[in-house]
């Protein structure tokens, strides 16, 4: 009996205890700093003290919803990521920052653009305007959607493409690009366009370099990066042959099993 008391005292002990650290003011949040890990472009001109004016302080540390910190803040801050919060008790939070760069730039119209980062979020809506200049790695990419349902309202600024279908080739692109040892600066000044064309269950994704020597990828989402490694070694070949028209296809050999690569002069994109 006596034991069960104790227990019981315990229990209530410590429930008064985290109430009293709770809501004690020892622990609500009073500072917030921001560290960024990239220099800021277009966020140049948002102060560290913008960002921290929108988030309320004299809450428990403890009951911070960090999720939805960053959620406002990159929706506010289109170019904003938040890559982590971090809780220094006993009274502050880092808020750990970079700028998105970005990638794709989606053709909605002839003459309107879905700008997106690798991630597949929407960072402006830009007309052609924006591919004015000759900065070689600033222009983002041209996608161009082919059999695939085009709604400008999957598009929204500041949050994630809609169409699960788009978004999971742009960041399977991106993905491929990357371990490729192609980070987007890089891939935003060989390549020009890429052209996704849904044929049934698969899909064939036309990339189109500077140099007018293009690479084709046949059932894309299939070993997507194998794939991509195969044509840019193909790619390099000719490049450094002089070749600066016609095409490198790519696509799995049924027959011998292995993904293969040929290079047609006169491709006629699907």
């Amino acid at each position: 009996m006596k034991s069960k008391k104790l227990i019981v005292f315990l229990i209530v002990l410590a429930f008064l205890t985290v109430l009293i650290v709770l809501n004690s003011t020892l622990f609500t949040l009073q500072k917030i700093n921001v560290n960024w890990l990239t220099t800021k472009y277009y966020l140049e001109n948002v102060k560290d003290y913008n960002i921290v004016e929108k988030i309320e302080t004299g809450e428990s540390i403890f009951l911070i919803k960090k999720d939805e910190i960053a959620k406002t803040l990159e929706k506010e801050y289109p170019y904003l990521r938040v890559v982590s919060i971090e809780t220094k008790f006993p009274n502050k939070i880092v808020i750990h920052s970079a700028e998105r760069e970005t990638m794709f730039a989606v053709c909605l119209s002839d003459n309107e653009y879905a700008i997106v980062d690798e991630l597949g979020k929407v960072l402006n809506l830009s007309d052609s305007s924006i591919f004015v200049g000759s900065e070689l790695g600033a222009k983002p990419i041209k996608v161009y959607l082919h059999g695939i349902p085009l709604n400008p309202q999957d598009y929204v600024v500041g949050e994630e493409i809609k169409n699960e279908n788009v978004i999971d080739l742009l960041v399977q692109i991106s993905k491929s690009l990357r371990e490729s040892n192609y980070i987007p600066t890089t891939s935003k000044g060989v390549f020009t366009s890429i052209d996704i064309t849904a044929k049934g269950e698969s899909s064939e994704i036309f990339f189109k370099t500077r140099n007018g020597l293009s690479i084709v990828l046949q059932d894309a989402m299939e070993s997507t990066t194998d794939k991509f490694l195969l044509g840019l070694e193909r790619y390099n070949y000719f490049h450094q042959e002089g070749v600066v028209e016609g095409s490198v296809i790519v696509w799995y050999n049924s027959l011998n099993e292995q993904i293969t690569a040929r290079y047609e002069k006169d491709y006629v994109e699907n």
